[in-house]
């Protein structure tokens, strides 16, 4: 009896599973081993195995691991067997190096089995260069701006204070003139009764 074919589907949602996992491990602070995320079945297991690996590769890098596709190529043979695709996982370590600024030591090629841990820490991408800061853009004019003239207003405040003070010394002096004449009418008065009193005194000594 033939063996049942199997989905093409089904097989890249298993793989796609095992592929988040694997990335869940590493998003959470651990180093997931690549052997416990491999099927048995070799049919499987090839494919999914080069992703495995670029992932794998790509944190490791992003932590500052200066690791080479040897660590990998000794552990899983099956990997020599393309050179397309062992071509293919060196051009993307090289690309994920030089984006983390990470370089290789002098003595230590892409296939060796290690780390590269004898070079020290990871070399540092170089400072970005300093240019001077463009000049400062022209603050423009400000507008001029036209205060009004206060003096017109200013000039009829004055003159409508002046009519009142003038009106006020008009009144003033209308008061002193109704006083004065009061007065000197006042005193004609007590000078026509002083005279009729002293008429009146000759009369009654000349009756004597």
């Amino acid at each position: 009896m033939p063996a049942a074919r199997r989905s093409p589907n089904s097989e890249r949602q298993r793989h796609e599973e095992v592929l988040r996992h694997f990335e869940d491990a590493w998003r959470g602070g651990r180093q997931p081993v690549l052997e416990e995320y491999l099927p048995a079945d070799p049919a499987e297991r090839s494919g999914l195995l080069v992703e495995l690996v670029h992932l794998d590769l790509e944190y490791r890098i992003k932590a500052g691991e200066r690791v080479t596709l040897g660590f990998y190529t000794e552990r899983f043979p099956e990997l020599k067997r393309d050179p397309e695709v062992l071509a293919g996982m060196r051009a993307a370590a090289e690309a994920m190096r030089k984006q983390a600024g990470i370089t290789l030591g002098p003595a230590t090629s892409e296939t060796d089995d290690s780390t590269d841990d004898s070079e020290g820490e990871v070399t540092p991408p170089p400072a970005p260069e300093v240019t001077a800061p463009p000049p400062a853009p022209s603050v423009p004019s400000l507008p001029q701006v036209q205060l009004p003239d206060w003096r017109p207003e200013t000039e009829r405040l004055l003159r409508r204070k002046l009519r009142r003070y003038r009106a006020l010394v008009a009144t003033l002096a209308a008061l002193l003139l109704a006083a004065g004449v009061f007065l000197w009418l006042l005193m004609a008065e007590h000078d026509q009764m002083r005279r009729e009193r002293d008429e009146a005194r000759q009369q009654i000594q000349q009756s004597r």
